[in-house]
C-alpha cells in the first residue's frame, strides 16, 4: 500500500530522525519526502510518501502519534483505498480511531 502523509510537529533536534525511525520500524520505504519550516521556525510541515506490504496506514499513524514531537497528521493520498475506506465512512469507527490515536498533545485528523 502506498500513501501520502503530512505531518506537522515541532522543530525540535532530531524530530525527523524520530519519525524516519518509526517508519522504519515499521517496514515502511519512503518514496519522497518534502519539508518546510513556518516563518517563527516553531513548526516543521512534512509530506512523506511511504510504501509498505504489511503494515497498514491505520497502524503507521497510531504509532506515529505517540510521538510527542508529531502535532498534527492527515492522509492526503492512499493507493488502496481498502483498508482505510471501512473506519473512514463510518461514524462510529471514526470516533473510536480519533479517540484511540488523540494522545494528549497530539492531534490527529482523517479525512472523510
Amino acid at each position: 500500500m502506498k500513501c501520502t502523509l503530512e505531518i506537522t510537529m515541532t522543530n525540535s533536534e532530531g524530530v525527523l530522525e524520530r519519525i524516519l525511525g518509526r517508519l522504519r520500524q515499521r517496514n515502511f520505504s519512503i518514496h519522497s519526502m518534502n519539508t518546510n519550516c513556518s516563518s517563527d521556525l516553531s513548526k516543521v510541515k512534512a509530506t512523506i510518501t511511504v510504501e509498505s506490504q504489511l503494515t497498514s496506514i491505520s497502524s503507521i499513524m497510531k504509532h506515529l502519534g505517540k510521538l510527542y514531537d508529531v502535532l498534527h497528521m492527515d492522509v492526503l493520498y492512499t493507493e488502496n483505498t481498502e483498508n482505510i475506506t471501512a473506519s473512514k465512512h463510518t461514524e462510529p469507527a471514526v470516533t473510536a480511531m480519533i479517540d484511540k490515536l488523540t494522545g494528549e498533545q497530539n492531534e490527529v485528523c482523517l479525512p472523510v
